[in-house]
């Protein structure tokens, strides 16, 4: 096995599979026993958040007889006790879903409940927010339907009832004793039932809806709340079909759950039917979406699926909106959910679920669910996103079953990943069982035909997690013997490779006590630039000392680079390497090493993608400490495509071709190239670990690289701004007013910048300039403009002082001070917003961490998109229609702004 770059400990284990998940801003969760800890990888031993996870109240279903204790379907539920509840399963959302416009956390506990979280951007705590319960979302929904059960079959049940309350039942002192009699025999001989029982009626202790009290009271007060119940239902039980409550489940749940103080009598079955509805087991979200008005009726948004597998063997689909406002300060934080329908997908219990997209830039993109059951039986699912815009919950869900796999041998599928193929039409299914081995299918989408690639037995022990990486072509698999295997699909078989090797050594110095004993081994997940793989394997506790290792080191989580993984794609022919550039390398591995880093560059090139360059300036920055040259080299290759003409860093100038140029890039490349000349060609680049720095050569030529995307990028905002104003403000009306209707700030200073900028910028930016001059001049007659335009280009004035603030530069601005007689006057540096231009408050701004740069206020989304500098703005900004929406991304970096956070609060590093 290879040797970890890093690795962070973490204080609980992880007991499920796939107990780990990288999300697209780089920040990653690992499931353990009670807590899910959220860390950086960046910087693995900072700060980190948490999420405590705790008993909930029960499940409002119903109350079930006494003797029905007894019944067969409810035994695993009479005898699971466990106080405790671990995650047991994670998920993340796509970027954008949280309310500051970072990616939400899915948790499924034990106890069956559903919870999504978001991270403490401004409440200063290490524990993060709950924000909404899906569990108590779906009991509201399935209570409203009667859990599908007809009234017939209810007044069936109150007449069971009558029935054996007519033939004597014990009095109240009776069964007082009964209860407390059963209750003491009870923790004599109390045995617990693991959750790997495939019972489908089963449920978890959390399920338990007979105990109306909480948890955490003592069993003789949960069993007397139970008579009480019982004895005040039977009275009233000559009511068939009405709804029964009593003074006392009325007056402890009342204020806690209005709907616990009127529950049904049912019978065990329907208990164990109803509950099994309820306790869920795992989660997926599936990825962002985003149609045009068109497509979508006029609805224009971002959204996506999120699917929760049950006991039952359904699965819930939810429809999740994104926010269309962002903000850092205290907000709403309840996410746009809906429930969009129910799917049977299994005769089981859902043990897996995986998402996958087809067409994803067509008018209707394809939907791909596949779900993994106890019985071994993994079934693919196919629908249409427009089919999910209808406005009720009511109905079917808009899936097709489109193929499915049968085992002959029946075992449980453990971990399920669905990769859509480099080929169009195709996707691949990887499939791990509880038995260890695993299968490997090719699906034919149009010709709905399904071949089995491979079937190996990889492993000694229950397969625990997949990650794919490179589009597919490269697969790891990992099991609780501990073991790490990866995989590559090479004409049509399916070949072992092995863990490619660290060459670059530690990243950051492992701590001196860290253990060397693993378990088993968890879950993987692979970054988003897919250079470095995580792993998360829990320590032999019989190893660990237990004065102190045992309390504080449970489970680590290691980070391999597969960046110089032999894919078989490229040949070293096509580098041509020098001896000063290998530096003592192997030749292989630095030609796998610089075609994995172009792939990661080009896969970043497509805005569809989340800017997250944490890897590739990781792996980057170590190599320009061990071979500088062989990263200039790459570099070289990358700006040769960028620009469309030979490139060669060893230059001190730019070449002639590049300087008009920069113009037809887009503006992704221009941001992924800001990022690159920031953090590896910059003045000067620390090593993690001694903190010595390195001069860089050729600083001149990155510094005016820097400076002129930096300039282009400005550029493009400015006459975006310029042109709304233009073409686009007058025909708004009263949606001007719309808080997601995004409008540009700034005008003034973006007028004095570009007259700064007279003789530098282009032709086709100061005519528009000259433009909005013209029209700001023409409406001076018009009062009420007139007022409007002096509230909102008013003289800047100094935060600090009250003075004024000339515009000289659009990053910083520099304040006249107060004139004193006895003394000079006292100026402040304010920083200026990086969209409008503008002064920031002393309010919590936005926050860029590649740029160090501020925001006040957000940019539009399809800045973002820009293929190019376009000819016409004026053509450009009416294409892209009236309704701009504000994205908190940095216009000059690209990267997912957010607020700046102490030193002692976990914050995302997307590089």
């Amino acid at each position: 096995m290879a040797t970890p770059f890093q690795v962070a400990t973490v204080v609980t284990s992880p007991l499920f599979p796939s107990s780990i998940a990288w999300s697209e801003e780089n920040l990653i969760a690992v499931a353990g026993d009670h807590i899910v800890t959220i860390l950086n990888p960046d910087n693995p031993h900072g700060p980190r958040g948490v999420i405590s996870l705790a008993a909930g109240n029960p499940f409002s279903v119903g109350i079930i007889d006494r003797k029905d204790l007894v019944n067969g379907c409810l035994l695993p539920t009479c005898l699971s006790r466990d106080p405790r509840h671990s995650a047991r399963s994670i998920a993340w959302s796509p970027v954008g879903f949280s309310s500051n416009g970072g990616c939400l956390l899915a948790v499924c506990t034990t106890d069956g409940r559903v919870k999504l979280y978001r991270q403490p951007y401004c409440e200063y705590q290490a524990e993060w927010i709950e924000v909404i319960d899906v569990s108590d979302l779906l009991h509201q929904y399935y209570a409203r339907a009667h859990y599908g059960e007809s009234v017939a079959q209810s007044s069936m049940v109150y007449s069971d009832l009558a029935a054996h309350k007519s033939k004597g039942n014990p009095t109240a002192d009776e069964t007082t004793s009964l209860t407390r009699g059963s209750k003491r025999r009870r923790d004599k001989g109390l045995s617990f039932l693991e959750d790997t029982d495939h019972t489908n009626t089963s449920t978890s202790v959390a399920d338990e809806i007979l105990f109306l009290s909480s948890d955490t009271r003592k069993a003789s007060e949960i069993w007397t709340l139970q008579v009480v119940e019982k004895m005040y239902a039977e009275e009233n039980v000559e009511h068939p079909g009405q709804t029964l409550s009593s003074p006392l489940s009325r007056k402890k749940n009342s204020k806690n759950n209005p709907q616990d103080s009127r529950l049904q009598f049912i019978t065990a079955d329907q208990y164990s039917y109803r509950s099994a509805l309820l306790a869920s087991l795992v989660v997926a979200w599936s990825p962002l979406l985003q149609l045009s008005p068109a497509a979508s009726e006029n609805s224009y948004g971002c959204w996506c699926l999120f699917a929760v597998g049950a006991k039952s063997g359904r699965v819930s689909i939810w429809k999740v909106q994104r926010p269309l406002t962002y903000s850092i300060d205290h907000s709403n934080d309840s996410p746009k959910m809906r429930l969009s329908g129910l799917v049977l997908a299994q005769n089981s219990w859902i043990t897996t679920l995986s998402w996958g997209m087809l067409e994803p830039d067509s008018l209707n993109p394809q939907f791909l669910l596949a779900t993994g059951g106890a019985s071994g039986i993994v079934k693919i699912w196919w629908g249409f996103a427009t089919d999910f815009l209808r406005p009720t919950e009511a109905g079917p869900v808009p899936f097709c079953l489109l193929n499915e796999v049968v085992p002959d041998v029946p075992s449980p599928v453990v971990v399920l990943s669905l990769m859509v193929s480099v080929q169009p039409y195709k996707i691949v299914v990887a499939i791990g069982k509880g038995s260890g081995s695993f299968e490997v299918h090719m699906l034919d989408i149009k010709a709905k035909s399904l071949k089995i690639i491979s079937s190996i037995h990889a492993h000694n022990c229950v397969m625990t997690g997949f990650a794919w990486s490179f589009n597919g072509r490269l697969l790891f698999s990992c099991s609780q013997d501990n073991s790490v295997r990866g995989w590559i699909i090479r004409k049509g078989l399916l070949c072992e490779v092995p863990v490619p090797a660290n060459i670059l050594g530690a990243r950051i110095k492992a701590r001196p006590d860290l253990p060397t004993v693993y378990d088993t081994c968890n879950g993987m997940a692979v970054s988003p630039g897919n250079l470095v793989i995580a792993v998360v394997r829990a320590f032999d506790p019989q190893a660990l000392n237990p004065m102190y290792q045992a309390r504080i080191m449970k489970a680590a989580v290691e980070f391999f680079w597969i960046g110089g993984q032999q894919l078989g794609l490229t040949s070293n022919a096509q580098w041509k390497f020098v001896d000063n550039i290998l530096s003592g390398f192997p030749e292989e591995d630095l030609v796998q090493w610089g075609s994995n880093i172009l792939w990661s560059l080009n896969r970043f090139e497509r805005v569809d993608h989340h800017l997250v360059v944490w890897d590739v300036i990781a792996a980057s920055v170590a190599f320009h400490r061990s071979a500088p040259k062989f990263i200039e080299h790459v570099l070289s290759r990358w700006m040769s495509s960028l620009f469309d003409c030979p490139w060669d860093l060893s230059s001190k100038r730019l070449p002639p071709e590049s300087s008009r140029s920069f113009s037809s890039i887009s503006s992704r490349k221009l941001h992924l190239l800001n990022i690159l000349c920031r953090h590896l060609i910059s003045p000067r680049v620390e090593d993690v670990n001694s903190k010595e720095s390195h001069t860089i050569e050729n600083e001149e030529l990155w510094i005016e690289l820097l400076l002129r995307s930096e300039k282009e990028l400005r550029a493009r905002l400015v006459g975006f701004s310029l042109s709304t104003i233009l073409h686009l403000r007058p025909h708004r009306g009263t949606n001007l007013q719309q808080e997601h209707v995004w409008d540009p700030a700034g005008i003034k200073q973006m007028l004095k910048w570009a007259s700064l900028e007279h003789y530098q910028i282009c032709n086709r930016l100061d005519q528009l300039a000259s433009e909005v001059k013209t029209l700001f001049t023409r409406q001076l007659s018009d009062k009420k403009r007139r007022q409007a335009e002096e509230n909102h280009d008013a003289d800047e004035k100094c935060s600090y002082c009250s003075a004024p603030v000339p515009f000289e530069s659009p990053e910083a601005g520099l304040c006249q001070g107060i004139v004193s007689d006895c003394e000079n006057a006292q100026k402040h540096k304010l920083s200026r917003c990086c969209v409008s231009m503008r002064v920031c408050s002393l309010a919590p701004t936005w926050f860029c961490v590649c740029c160090q740069r501020r925001a006040s206020s957000l940019a539009p989304e399809e800045l973002f998109k820009f293929p190019n500098y376009p000819h016409d703005l004026a053509s450009f900004a009416e294409s892209v229609g009236s309704y701009l929406t504000p994205k908190p991304s940095c216009p000059i970096c690209g990267i997912l702004l957010q607020r700046l956070q102490p030193p002692f609060m976990l914050s995302a590093s997307p590089m």
